[in-house]
């Protein structure tokens, strides 16, 4: 199997997801106009799934340390069911 330096990776997929977050979140408040509907579920949608992503890679290191992951299996299937309502509405 491949070794991938995980934290890295995570840290820059959080870091990503949440700036992907903010940055239209500032502008909006700055310019005082808001976005579309559908430019709103891409940022949400876009930044979960990069945080989605970071907490799976993080999961996967600590079962392989052989960590609990009860706790990251909740905020992942959290986040999925957030990506999910997102998307459906």
């Amino acid at each position: 199997m491949i070794h991938i330096n995980t934290k890295n990776l995570t840290s820059k997929l959080y870091l990503l997801g949440i700036l992907i977050l903010v940055i239209p979140m500032l502008i909006a408040s700055i310019t005082e106009n808001g976005f579309s509907s559908i430019s709103t579920k891409i940022f949400l949608s876009t930044s979960f799934t990069l945080i989605l992503i970071g907490k799976i890679l993080s999961t996967i290191k600590r079962k392989k340390a052989n960590e609990n992951i009860a706790i990251d299996i909740g905020l992942i299937l959290g986040i999925l069911t957030t990506i999910i309502s997102n998307l459906i509405r």
